[in-house]
């Protein structure tokens, strides 16, 4: 026998039939002791479901029930009684010179392709524990982000041609920005942000006829000719199938510049979010409205070029007239200027940032948003740097707000604040967040969900958080 895999858990005697008990192991997780008419039985504590100490359960007939959502397992073998769960690991017993020993040794992290298994049918089902869970396992087993990135982009693509059809580029806008602002975290924080990602792109994904190119010849400028055409006539499956032929043919390249220059023809005034989402489909392939506008007259410009921005242009204007932004009076923008020592001196004003920063929190916490604008403004007027009460405003938006577009939000804000660095519009958008974070606020406690994703893909029971 291997000694250094086997602990002493208990003296026999110490457990009446059907009790049991947590054993610490050495690999942080605990094992649980159960004691029936067939002997003493070892499995591990954490229920697969998610993750609530099963010796808190109720055990019959050779099973244990978990007290919470009454998932079964059989002690035996760990086989669980319900389809939507794993089945529990079992452990090896012995008697050695009256007491019960376990062999609890190490598991090897090879489940990868059962984790990918479970996001898929966690984005099929939009479960939003179940997204979580994969992927905080997934990312605790050492599997890159980019491979549970790129399982998300090929489910959008089946659920958006199945299930979606005008709205579909918000979709692949939701995904890019989750993205992009959970590169800005990290540990559980950055979780957040991918499962809200995943979440957007959640959703029934029916199967597909297979993409087949067209036959030869093959020539791009007819293909593109065609595409004009289609889109014109909002021939979407035509359209489609001329751009995997252009794909096959190697003119990958080709085809962003070919929609973005399509969707700033006349034909396509009024539709401003085609704009964006194809901006966002871009960055896709490189792996607040008015300003998601702006933004995206910059991503055409990038990707398409100075005449297709010039026409985009056009379009943001007209969608600025169409939503009759034009009327609301204008007024001038200030720069914000810092206080004098004197002022600080003041009441309760103080220089610490953090503390500052920590009471802009707070009152975004209490829904305070008659108290929260004054106080951004004071902390800015004092000249501390944006970038971390930026980075604390949006965190707190992340915790307490699963909704979709809090990630166009914040994403747009990041951007632009940094475009507009040295503008008094800054400042602005920065107030205008936490504003929007204090009202948008539904306790919906998207970090307790992550809390708990994270302790479960290290083998620890959720007991602590409920």
């Amino acid at each position: 026998m291997d000694g250094e895999s086997w602990i002493r858990a208990a003296a026999c005697g110490d457990l009446a039939d059907g009790e049991a008990l947590a054993v610490p192991a050495p690999d942080g997780r605990t094992i649980a002791l159960f004691f029936t008419d067939s002997g003493y039985h070892a499995i591990d504590n954490q229920c697969p479901h998610m993750g609530f100490p099963l010796v808190r359960g109720l055990v019959r007939n050779g099973t244990v029930t978990c007290d919470w959502h009454r998932r079964s397992f059989d002690l035996a073998g760990g086989g669980c009684f319900h389809s939507q769960c794993d089945d529990v690991r079992v452990f090896e017993t012995e008697i050695r010179d009256g007491s019960v020993w376990i062999r609890a040794e190490a598991e090897a992290d090879d489940r990868r392709e059962a984790r990918l298994r479970l996001l898929w049918e966690g984005l099929l089902g939009d479960d939003r524990w179940t997204m979580s869970k994969a992927i905080a396992q997934l990312l605790h087993g050492g599997v890159p982000e980019a491979d549970i990135v790129e399982l998300v982009v090929r489910h959008v693509g089946r659920h958006i041609a199945s299930s979606h059809d005008l709205d579909a580029g918000d979709d692949v806008s939701r995904l890019i920005n989750g993205l992009k602002v959970g590169q800005r975290y990290e540990g559980e924080e950055r979780l957040i942000a991918l499962a809200i990602a995943a979440r957007s792109a959640a959703g029934p994904a029916a199967e597909r006829n297979e993409n087949v190119p067209m036959p030869p010849p093959y020539d791009w400028e007819r293909t593109a000719r065609w595409v004009r055409s289609f889109s014109r006539d909002r021939m979407g499956n035509r359209i489609e199938r001329c751009l995997y032929t252009a794909w096959t043919e190697g003119d990958g390249d080709l085809i962003l510049p070919l929609l973005l220059e399509c969707a700033v023809e006349p034909h396509f005034l009024d539709f401003g979010d085609s704009l964006i989402s194809l901006a966002y489909l871009a960055e896709l392939q490189d792996l607040a409205a008015e300003m998601q506008m702006g933004s995206a007259l910059r991503g055409v410009l990038r990707y398409a070029g100075y005449a297709s921005a010039a026409k985009a242009a056009y379009h943001a204007a007209w969608q600025f007239h169409s939503d009759r932004w034009l009327n609301i009076p204008n007024r001038p923008l200030s720069r914000a200027r810092p206080l004098s020592q004197a002022a600080l001196a003041e009441g309760d004003k103080t220089t610490d940032a953090e503390a500052e920063r920590a009471a802009i929190v707070d009152a975004i916490e209490s829904i305070r948003i008659n108290d929260v604008g004054r106080l951004v403004v004071t902390h800015m007027a004092a000249g501390h740097p944006p970038g971390e009460l930026l980075h604390e405003i949006a965190l707190a938006l992340l915790k307490h707000d699963t909704g979709w577009d809090t990630l166009d939000t914040l994403r747009t804000v990041f951007d632009e604040t940094e475009t507009c660095r040295e503008h008094p519009a800054a400042h602005q958008l920065i107030v205008g967040l936490a504003r929007f974070t204090t009202g948008a606020r539904r306790s919906n406690n998207s970090d307790s969900a992550t809390r708990t994703a994270k302790r479960f893909a290290r083998r620890e029971t959720a007991v602590d958080l409920y």
